[in-house]
């Protein structure tokens, strides 16, 4: 879950679904350039050795309205858009 400017400042979760889950949290806040990419650079790792998988659903600029929707509707997925195909 992401809590943040972007995502919000709150986030609501039931205590069943933390329960037997290990949990990471990592800041960034107002850090430094090279705070920020130390911890992405540790993201990334951390991605690479458990095999996270993101779920993501890519749209194009023509397809942008369907992509605002897809967001809306929480897709429980990242939505991509991209200029070029």
């Amino acid at each position: 879950m992401s809590i943040g400017v972007q995502a919000g400042r709150t986030a609501d979760g039931s205590l069943p679904d933390m329960l037997f889950r290990t949990h990471t949290c990592v800041g960034t806040g107002q850090r430094p350039p090279e705070d920020r990419r130390a911890i992405w650079n540790r993201l990334l790792a951390i991605a690479r050795e458990e095999q996270i998988a993101i779920d993501f659903a890519r749209y194009t600029l023509e397809q942008a309205a369907d992509a605002w929707d897809a967001q809306a509707s929480s897709p429980q997925a990242k939505v991509i858009a991209s200029i070029a195909s």
